[in-house]
């Protein structure tokens, strides 16, 4: 079975819009609408402790082993709404395990442009397409890649509630091991995320991403957000 080695993906932050829920956070998680500024934009950024599960799919399949190992570190993301549906969304994310005491680290980043269209009152869709880049890092094996990201969908605000549900395509362009090169193989994830408006600019949010497609060298099985989000 081949084994690629890019997971990208995926906001809360996804990334789906902001000022649409953060869809994930580019939207990506999903942002709370943000009131304009004075010049009709509205910026936000948030930051938020990660915590989940990896699972390493290669070598301990060959050795017959459990490749599964937590991951802990942090999540910045941020975006600006233009006031006429468009966005540009973005996330970084730092991890670090081990497994078998070997450490690991994994970097992300996604960046997206979005538009977001309202359906009824506290409901809309969103799309959106941008770029991904991804890197594993255990021991003296760098495993990374690269692709062009597609995502699509759904917010809803609620009094002092909102949310998000967002897929996140990624058409894979490069991959490779320590310098070597791989099959190129498509990645999707799916990223739910929920969120309470603690002051008109200051939000507490919540969400959670699994890989949901795509045979990878290191998978990302579940990886949970929580922290806040501040509306400029």
């Amino acid at each position: 079975m081949k084994k690629t080695v890019i997971a990208l993906i995926a906001p809360v932050l996804g990334v789906a819009p902001a000022f649409a829920g953060d869809v994930s956070a580019p939207a990506q998680s999903s942002a709370p609408a943000a009131a304009a500024n004075s010049y009709g934009l509205s910026p936000y950024l948030g930051v938020s402790g990660v915590f989940g599960e990896f699972d390493e799919t290669v070598l301990t399949t060959l050795a017959n082993e459990d490749g599964s190992y937590d991951v802990a570190g942090v999540r910045v993301n941020g975006g600006l709404g233009f006031g006429n549906g468009f966005s540009i969304d973005g996330r970084y994310e730092h991890v670090e395990g081990d497994l078998y005491d070997v450490d690991i680290e994994s970097d992300e980043f996604r960046a997206l442009v979005n538009y977001e269209q309202e359906i009824t009152g506290g409901l809309s869709l969103f799309g959106g397409i941008g770029y991904g880049w991804l890197n594993h890092e255990a021991a003296d094996l760098e495993i990374s890649g690269d692709g062009f990201l597609l995502n699509a969908g759904a917010k809803f605000n609620s009094g002092q509630l909102f949310g998000s549900l967002v897929y996140t395509h990624c058409l894979t362009q490069s991959a490779d091991v320590s310098g070597i090169d791989l099959e190129e193989e498509d990645v999707g994830s799916l990223e739910a995320t929920v969120g309470y408006n603690i002051t008109e600019q200051l939000a507490a949010t919540l969400s959670v991403e699994t890989q949901v497609t795509g045979d990878t060298w290191i998978e990302k099985d579940w990886v949970a957000a929580i922290g806040l989000q501040y509306k400029f």
